[in-house]
């Protein structure tokens, strides 16, 4: 558990920005425990805690580039998907069409959302970096190395979260449920 508040930063939140418990998730796009996690633990946890207002759930990017070769490619069509404020809309789909990412995948669920064609291709061929190189660097300094990881917090006066429990791997919903009762 890390010792050092930490800030969300730019990391997309989805749920109240003061709700109690803030998990931080380090997820890959092309990577099987987080694509079991997104399908089917997180719409639980959004019904039971994020819309009633008792969790808020913050994303950070960890591409497996070693194993995944898109996911890097696919971390960037959701940061291009963002600022038109589509990130979780793009993880959602990313996620639905796991076994299929490429960029004819990331273009046809760009256009879905009614984003400009040229603009997210601009956008999406441009080196990697940005949000995507900081959450590796964050992980990298908190010494994560496996997808999905999380972090579980309460957010301090000052906007920082402060980890009291961790979570490696996607587990069933009950584990997660645990963790967050027990923080409530």
């Amino acid at each position: 558990v890390p010792t050092e508040p930490m800030s969300l930063g730019e990391s997309p939140v989805q749920g109240a920005k003061d709700a109690p418990i803030v998990m931080v998730v380090f997820s890959d796009f092309q990577c099987p425990s987080c694509g079991i996690f997104a399908r089917d633990i997180m719409p639980a946890i959004r019904r039971e805690y994020v819309d009633t207002g008792k969790v808020a759930i913050a994303f950070r990017h960890l591409p497996l580039q070693r194993i995944h070769s898109m996911a890097v490619r696919a971390a960037a069509a959701a940061e291009c998907a963002a600022p038109a404020g589509h990130f979780w809309e793009m993880h959602d789909r990313l996620f639905a069409a796991q076994a299929e990412l490429d960029d004819r995948v990331f273009r046809l669920e760009a256009a879905r959302f009614g984003l400009d064609a040229s603009a997210f291709g601009t956008c999406l061929d441009a080196a990697p970096g940005g949000r995507v190189a900081r959450d590796i660097q964050v992980a990298a300094r908190l010494g994560i190395t496996s997808t999905p990881s999380f972090l579980f917090g309460v957010q301090t006066a000052n906007g920082h979260i402060t980890f009291r429990n961790t979570l490696a791997g996607a587990w069933p919903i009950e584990f997660y449920r645990a963790i967050f009762d027990r923080m409530l």
